[in-house]
């Protein structure tokens, strides 16, 4: 005589294959999605958004030099007041709508929609070769919306969170 199969052992089995299913499907659907930095001096940052994610706005960039010890914790163990921020813009109210179109955001360049709130005036200062810098949106909104580079030798390489 074969094996013997019950019909709840199959519905259990197929019940734990669409849950593993459903567990991949939704931790791969932001892999497309967050914030992304390249170029060079002065870099740009493209934001990417997944059609799973939450909100479409993007409604600030903060550019900071990041602090030694934070380094070495994510973004949201951070202690924020020993970075120094170097670059704030912020959606402007008036204009709300735009900061949903927001694809790309080059350093120092305020995009149409958003105002620049650090610094007060003019541009923002160049960044230095090998400091490490952390740039992010708005992580309550994109929980990926975080990155951290140097620039060296002119070349922005962007470095894995802790």
């Amino acid at each position: 005589m074969g094996p013997r199969f019950s019909i709840s052992g199959i519905v259990a089995a197929v019940l734990y294959c669409l849950l593993g299913l459903l567990v991949a499907i939704s931790l791969n659907c932001h892999a497309g999605s967050g914030l992304f930095v390249s170029g060079g001096n002065p870099p740009s940052f493209a934001i990417r958004r997944s059609p799973y994610d939450h909100v479409d706005i993007f409604p600030l960039l903060i550019v900071s030099q990041l602090h030694p010890d934070n380094e070495k914790v994510g973004p949201l163990q951070e202690d924020d007041a020993k970075n120094r921020i170097v670059w704030r813009i912020v959606a402007d109210p008036r204009a709300s709508s735009l900061s949903d179109k927001l694809e790309r955001v080059d350093y120092g360049k305020v995009p149409p929609g958003f105002i620049q709130e650090i610094p007060k005036q003019g541009a923002p200062e160049m960044l230095q070769e090998n400091q490490m810098y952390e740039a992010r949106g708005a992580l309550s909104l994109m929980g990926n919306a975080v990155v951290r580079f140097k620039i060296t030798d002119g070349k922005v390489t962007s470095y894995p969170l802790p």
